[in-house]
């Protein structure tokens, strides 16, 4: 991917709870086995993912399957955020298709 599409956070009137809910679309810069059964993502993200915290979710969508059943997103909890790189790092452990498929 070339690009990163950015939307600005949507909040509903009357609604707002202090928590902003925006969809990103971020270039993978890695992707890499930790041990057998946990792999490390390493995304380049734009500011308003940036501001995330560790032990904050992120709903990150999986690609299809081979037959070509799209996949529901897996919440993702924050690992580490680095934002001097502009960075954001998710660790997960590979249990089924949809994080196998990741």
């Amino acid at each position: 991917m070339a690009s990163i599409l950015n939307t600005e956070p949507q909040v509903k009137a009357g609604t707002d709870t202090g928590f902003r809910v925006a969809e990103n679309l971020c270039i993978v810069v890695s992707n890499d086995w930790v041990n057998d059964r946990y792999k490390r993502l390493v995304l380049a993200a734009p500011d308003t993912a940036l501001t995330a915290e560790a032990g904050q979710f992120f709903h990150l969508l999986c690609p299809a399957s081979e037959a070509g059943a799209p996949f529901l997103r897996r919440p993702m909890s924050v690992y580490q955020v680095d934002r001097a790189l502009g960075r954001i790092e998710f660790l997960y452990k590979c249990l089924g298709a949809g994080t196998h498929g990741m």
